[in-house]
């Protein structure tokens, strides 16, 4: 198996280092490292640059695409492997990230395959959002996300790679259903772990889950939509039941916790995703 790992990048001078090193340090190399860098305004091209004469195997693509799909796309175009493994730019990567992740493809009927993510929490509250966000079983159905997954660049093709009328969101969740469609069942290896970071803020929570719920509103009909989105517009839509849901996620944090803090936080992280997904949904059907 030859290993290609895609990234696309955009602004992220702050966490670049920290993911091309645990790239680096993997206990199994990537055979390349293909990097879309997508008209950065800060220093990320600059410091890929860096890390790209020390090590022969990374290879940069500049493009002015704002577009997550068609910069995907383009890397895997431009690699020689028949693995692909897709991180994002801002993720930490277990060191035996990779080695883990590309063991089922040694039974040639696995086509698509996915990780764990998991949350680098620092506070209470990266805790308490975590709990939110993060499952601790990955259900029958689970799709894997965009910077934890890796496929065959024959699935890739025969599904039409990733939807670039998506440019910066669900691009994931429709290019997994596609793949499960045409019989490539994601395996989920529960034991390669990717990191990423975590929302600092309830502000940056609402815009989060809106853009969410917006691309997913671009990509699917009401009834294709997740389960848990279908529920998420339930709630959002019967006021009294938002409160109820949110307090009793705010209680499960407080118990967990056992700190007031945590039950508040609770409530206000409930609510803004809520209502950040409704708005972004409605938003992206209407569009």
């Amino acid at each position: 198996m030859k290993v290609s790992l895609i990234m696309p990048a955009h602004n992220e001078e702050k966490t670049i280092m920290n993911t091309l090193n645990s790239i680096l340090n993997q206990t199994k190399i990537p055979e390349e490292i293909i990097i879309v860098e997508d008209n950065s305004t800060d220093k990320t091209f600059k410091i890929l640059k860096q890390y790209q004469k020390k090590n022969k195997k990374i290879k940069i693509i500049q493009v002015k695409n704002k577009n997550i799909s068609k910069n995907r796309n383009m890397a895997i175009k431009e690699s020689k492997g028949n693995i692909m493994v897709c991180v994002d730019a801002g993720c930490i990567l277990d060191k035996n990230y990779i080695k883990k992740i590309i063991v089922p493809f040694n039974n040639k009927n696995i086509n698509f395959v996915g990780a764990i993510s998991k949350l680098n929490t620092k506070t209470l509250f990266d805790k308490c959002f975590a709990s939110f966000v993060v499952k601790e079983k990955a259900s029958k159905n689970y799709l894997p996300k965009g910077h934890a997954m890796a496929f065959t660049k024959g699935a890739w093709k025969e599904v039409g790679g990733f939807p670039e009328n998506l440019a910066l969101g669900a691009e994931d969740t429709y290019f997994g259903r596609k793949m499960s469609e045409m019989g490539n069942k994601p395996v989920i290896v529960k034991d390669a772990i990717v990191y990423w970071e975590t929302r600092s803020n309830l502000k940056t929570i609402f815009r989060q889950f809106k853009s969410y719920g917006y691309w997913d509103g671009r990509a699917f009909s009401f009834s294709k939509l997740p389960k848990n989105s279908k529920l998420n517009m339930f709630v959002s839509v019967i006021f009294p039941i938002t409160i109820l849901h949110s307090g009793y996620k705010g209680i499960k944090l407080f118990l967990k916790f056992k700190s007031l803090k945590a039950f508040f936080y609770g409530i206000g992280i409930d609510l803004v995703k809520i209502y950040g997904y409704f708005f972004g949904l409605i938003r992206g059907r209407l569009k």
